[in-house]
């Protein structure tokens, strides 16, 4: 179990948009979480990828091939 503190105003916009989203507030936090987390290891992976000094080719190079 986690437990945070947050703003008025930012739990305010959490029980909101997890009303909206028709997902009780945990359920709703929960995926919200999930979606950062995968984000966050996709940022990873393609920095990663960009960092072995692969050619980088433009628009343009591509659409000549």
């Amino acid at each position: 179990m986690l437990e945070i503190s947050l703003s008025p105003e930012m739990e305010s916009q959490l029980f909101r948009r997890a009303s909206e989203s028709g997902l009780a507030l945990t359920a709703f936090l929960e995926t919200i979480v999930a979606e950062y987390l995968e984000d966050q290891a996709d940022r990873e992976r393609a920095e990663a990828i960009l960092s072995r000094n692969n050619p980088r080719y433009s628009l343009e190079e591509v659409e000549k091939v």
